[in-house]
């Protein structure tokens, strides 16, 4: 390569008061084969392979509670069944009670005061910190916590046991959801009015485990019948005070099993979307996305939260490419799990014919806005077989095959070793969590020449990611990572490809951002080995009236 110098130009800083929340990427693929086709989309994109930087807390976290009307900030910190509060950090610690200490509220989440709740059976008159889920049609749903000993959890006790209660409109005693066969009648009591929900509980299909999804449908569906906004902050977690949002939705129809959701900014119209569950979200039907402009940019079609054929629109309103993914099987006994590959519809040029109908190889040569260059793609028999730009006088082909085996666990070994002491507190201040794409040209040796940061998430967590990259990645790295060699026609090659740096909060009272259900599984499966909550927002405490 005869230009190796390193480039950190993020182009999201460019474009970071943007009106929409679509970035502007380029026509590049990320390791697993997939096509951006110009843009990033959070609610849509959802690699199966990516670089994780999972966050679980063990400090204190900005916060604050209510002493007797006074509204007092500072610093709270989850330690099992204690909660400690520090005015400042050098201040002393103490404890917040449920018998001193009405409500605290940490970023999104509330915690109040209950007592004479139902708890396996028993009536419990002791007060006791709950956190607040939701208040649908006057009923209010919340998760109660108990805490193993130590020694329980040496026997393999669970470390945290959530409980779900509701106190009915009108009622003066919390009641729980059993686990047991009258969780059914109890299910119907609450959520039977919904048809959907009705035949999901009768035919056993939603359980005790389903709880959350159950609320979260209910909760939709009074916003739905009395047209309420819902909204989401920066990093698309969904908060409750409209002052705070950056993105908000309207729920526009509800069919049979299906709920259509439309998201803005402000007045501009960014996705609309179908879903047949929550917590997490499927995603059933058309997702569609749109130009800043209100024209349709992308159309994927879902099924079982698995996208299946996607088109690609220009601002004319003329698709511009169609294409969908097949499944297919390894073909020889050490490759016998299922693989993704994309077949080609339809390639439209310039003059409105279809590539693809031709079945000889065939070139195409298209323009990348973004990143001001230009690609050769090649097409035979409905794939793309061939994509590369010219960089002097060295030919770099992108990684567009979906079943290219690239190796993620010596990379994300390497990354896990020099996240172990970062600090990243600012960052997680204000709840920063996503996706930074990153786009990677590699040598015929498999070492990395270039690479660009194609967004931001924030400051501190942008600067960690061009950090490891230097430190870790760079001809100058005192342990340079070795990239698989990429092979093209025999021969080793030049390439690049996008790599996603995934940065989330893991809470252990919380349920993650379901609307990345990657997110979600992998969480899932480290939700009770932690018991630290997360820095946040402020937000205005959201506690049910009559608390």
């Amino acid at each position: 390569m005869k230009n190796n110098r390193i480039i950190i130009t993020v182009i999201f800083l460019l474009i970071i008061n943007v009106l929409y929340s679509q970035v502007p990427v380029g026509l590049k693929f990320d390791i697993n084969g997939k096509p951006f086709n110009g843009y990033f989309d959070p609610l849509t994109y959802s690699p199966e392979k990516e670089l994780w930087i999972v966050h679980n807390s063990d400090s204190y976290e900005l916060g604050y509670y209510y002493d007797h009307g006074a509204k007092i900030h500072g610093r709270i910190m989850f330690e099992n069944k204690k909660i400690w509060f520090k005015k400042n950090k050098d201040a002393l610690k103490h404890k917040i009670k449920p018998d001193e200490i009405r409500c605290f509220v940490i970023g999104v989440d509330s915690f109040f005061v209950i007592k004479n709740f139902l708890y396996k059976g028993q009536l419990k008159t002791k007060p006791e910190f709950v956190q607040f889920i939701s208040k649908i049609y006057g009923d209010t749903f919340v998760k109660y916590y108990r805490f193993s000993s130590n020694i329980g959890m040496q026997y393999g006790s669970t470390p945290i046991i959530e409980s779900f209660l509701v106190k009915p409109n009108g009622s003066d005693i919390w009641e729980e959801f059993p686990d047991d066969i009258r969780f059914k009648k109890t299910a119907l009591k609450f959520f039977g009015y919904i048809p959907y929900l009705k035949d999901k509980i009768i035919s056993g299909d939603y359980t005790r485990d389903d709880l959350m999804s159950m609320i979260k449908m209910s909760e939709y569906f009074e916003k739905y019948q009395n047209n309420k906004l819902i909204y989401f902050d920066n990093y698309w977690q969904e908060i409750s005070n409209s002052n705070d949002a950056v993105y908000h939705a309207q729920i526009t129809e509800i069919e049979d099993s299906i709920w259509t959701f439309v998201y803005f900014k402000d007045s501009i119209k960014l996705f609309k979307a179908n879903y047949s569950s929550f917590y997490p979200n499927t995603k059933n039907g058309e997702f569609i996305s749109y130009y800043p402009g209100g024209e349709e940019r992308k159309i994927i079609g879902y099924k079982d939260d698995k996208p299946k054929k996607v088109w690609v629109i220009d601002k004319t309103g003329e698709t511009k490419c169609h294409y969908q993914f097949v499944e297919i099987k390894g073909n020889s006994s050490s490759e016998s799990e299922t693989k993704t590959d994309i077949v080609y519809n339809s390639v439209i040029d310039s003059l409105g014919n279809n590539l693809i109908e031709s079945s000889k190889k065939i070139e195409q040569m298209v323009y990348d806005q973004f990143a001001n260059v230009t690609y050769t793609n090649q097409f035979y028999e409905k794939e793309l077989v061939t994509s590369y730009r010219l960089i002097n006088t060295d030919t770099v082909f992108q990684i567009t095959d979906p079943t290219y085996l690239f190796k993620i666990k010596p990379l994300q070994k390497k990354l896990n070793s020099y996240m172990l002491e970062k600090d990243y507190k600012e960052a997680l201040s204000v709840d920063a969590q996503g996706r930074i794409l990153v786009s990677f040209v590699i040598d015929n040796k498999g070492y990395m020449v270039d690479y660009v940061v194609l967004n931001s998430i924030h400051p501190r967590l942008d600067g960690l990611v061009n950090s490891f990259i230097r430190e870790r990645l760079t001809k100058s790295a005192l342990t340079r990572h070795k990239f698989k060699p990429y092979k093209k026609d025999k021969k080793k090659r030049f390439c690049e490809l996008v790599i996603p740096f995934n940065f989330s909060i893991n809470r252990f009272y919380r349920e993650p951002n379901y609307y990345n259900n990657n997110l979600w599984h992998m969480q899932q499966m480290q939700m009770q080995m932690y018991q630290q909550q997360m820095i946040n927002n402020y937000t205005t405490p959201n506690i049910p009236s009559g608390f």
